[in-house]
């Protein structure tokens, strides 16, 4: 079962995914483009992790945290997953461009895929993924 919680932030609304046991998902621009399962899911702000999500969250818009520490389980392909491995390499501060990103998962052609793979990102990517 998915649930869900919404919290504002100065980039706008998020909305924010769990499991109960990690967080699978965070987006953006939810009142333009809701995901499409929003239907199906639960709201209760009360559920592991979204509590502490949305404090860390709360903390790093305040410039107090840089590093988020939270259970994540992404679900991707293997390749998807590789990426988004890749980009909780990405340090406080720093920018990759698809091209190192892509030398950096051993596929120095696949810039391109790596910038989709990107833009289908379901969490943010300074958090420990799990799973």
């Amino acid at each position: 079962m998915i649930h869900f919680t919404t919290t504002d932030s100065p980039i706008g609304r998020l909305l924010l995914t769990c499991d109960g046991e990690a967080l699978t998902g965070l987006y953006m621009d939810v009142a333009s483009r809701p995901p499409r399962d929003l239907h199906l899911w639960v709201e209760d702000a009360s559920v592991f992790p979204l509590p502490q999500a949305v404090a860390q969250l709360c903390e790093y818009f305040a410039g107090t945290r840089r590093e988020f520490d939270l259970p994540l389980r992404m679900q991707g392909t293997e390749f998807q997953r590789r990426v988004w491995r890749s980009l909780t390499e990405i340090r406080y501060g720093e920018t990759w461009s698809y091209g190192q990103l892509a030398r950096r998962i051993d596929n120095p052609h696949a810039s391109r895929a790596v910038g989709l793979a990107n833009g289908s990102n379901p969490s943010p990517s300074s958090c420990r993924a799990i799973g």
